[in-house]
């Protein structure tokens, strides 16, 4: 299990930072329940999302189980 985590972090961190260097650079924070990416980020004050204003929107995060996790990121790695 901690492998599978290890190599999908591995991906998702190569796929996200070849998309930045391609330029896309867009502002797509995350919540879950009352807890949000803004909640963590150094850049809140500065990245200028505001979900009041027209083609800003959250990206809404599911709860799921350990098991649904682990599924789905093997089921990405297809």
């Amino acid at each position: 299990e901690l492998q599978e985590i290890s190599d999908y972090v591995e991906r998702k961190i190569k796929q996200i930072g070849t998309e930045i260097l391609e330029g896309n650079i867009e502002v797509n924070p995350c919540r879950q329940g009352n807890s949000s990416s803004c909640d963590y980020c150094p850049f809140l004050r500065v990245c200028g999302f505001d979900a009041r204003i027209e083609g800003y929107h959250w990206h809404n995060l599911e709860a799921l189980e350990k098991e649904q996790v682990l599924e789905r990121m093997r089921e990405e790695k297809k």
